[in-house]
């Protein structure tokens, strides 16, 4: 494959990537390139050549546009983080990015510094972005899940569990008595039996959850 075409698949595949890549002039505040921007615009926001122009010119205001307003505090403190960093170790932030039709995806991007200037400072940073979405849907209903099965396992051992231990309280006391005779104690004991069973039942449920 020769030098242009390899160029060309490259530039093809990072397009059609789940994972973007980018490079950031830390100094001038400005993408120097990203792979979800063509000539037609971002393929990653939705935004065009002439949005993306106008709010790169601002880096508070292209962060407003593009993150999250809740995300927005944390993101500025880990690109401040890259921009001071004394060591060349990847820094990643989690965060929701702003759509142009005002939906957000969640996302994952780390930064790490490839130069510094004369004095150590650094200067530009590769950066990758991942869309986490469907993790973060994951996460979102196996807490749900989690919350459920918390749920449960108060009603077991609350709920249920403390009107069968009051019964086999009361059946244990019946039980104890010298008065109960015949098919009644037949019966108390059978009662008792049934009731401790019931009780190991909720437990080992209690337990599982």
């Amino acid at each position: 494959m020769s030098a242009p075409d390899f160029k060309k698949f490259f530039c093809t595949l990072l397009q059609i990537s789940p994972i973007y890549y980018g490079a950031r002039d830390l100094v001038q505040n400005k993408w120097i390139w990203r792979s979800s921007v063509t000539e037609d615009g971002d393929s990653l926001t939705g935004h065009s050549m002439e949005v993306l122009e106008t709010i790169e010119q601002d880096e508070d205001l292209e962060l407003e546009m593009l993150v999250h307003e809740d995300d927005l505090t944390e993101f500025k403190q880990k690109i401040a983080k890259v921009k001071t960093c004394e060591t060349d170790e990847p820094i990643e932030s989690v965060f929701r990015l702003k759509k142009a039709d005002r939906s957000f995806i969640w996302m994952r991007s780390t930064h790490k510094v490839y130069e510094r200037d004369a004095n150590n400072i650094p200067a530009k940073a590769a950066v990758i972005i991942e869309d986490i979405s469907d993790g973060i849907e994951l996460q979102e209903q196996l807490e749900d899940f989690v919350g459920r099965l918390e749920a449960i396992s108060f009603k077991n051992s609350h709920e249920v569990r403390a009107p069968v231990a009051s019964i086999l309280g009361l059946v244990d006391l019946l039980r104890r008595q010298g008065s109960l005779l015949g098919y009644d104690k037949v019966l108390i004991e059978h009662l008792y039996k049934s009731v401790k069973k019931l009780d190991s039942i909720i437990s080992d449920i209690t337990g599982l959850t």
